[in-house]
């Protein structure tokens, strides 16, 4: 419900700190494949933090903390038509 709030608004921007936390893992690929149709196909830019490696999957640029240092880390879905093809 939380989602369908914030994106009610036709915003530019969708910020989604864990957004799947409290879901099963199907609700959970669903989230995440709607969030990378929304990034490819509307144009919106999806932000997440998430300790979900499912999630990820899905991420064209995936940024991880080690250390305190803020560090680009591999994704697979740039290799997937945009992730959206799951």
């Amino acid at each position: 419900m939380a989602i369908a709030r914030a994106l009610a608004t036709a915003p530019q921007v969708l910020l989604a700190d864990e957004p799947t936390g409290a879901v099963d893992e199907q609700a959970t690929r669903e989230i995440a494949r709607r969030f990378a149709e929304l990034a490819h196909d509307d144009g919106l830019l999806v932000l997440v933090a998430t300790h979900d490696p499912v999630v990820a999957e899905y991420a064209d640029v995936v940024l991880g903390i080690h250390d305190h240092d803020l560090v680009a880390e591999p994704s697979t879905a740039g290799a997937m038509a945009g992730g959206a093809q799951r």
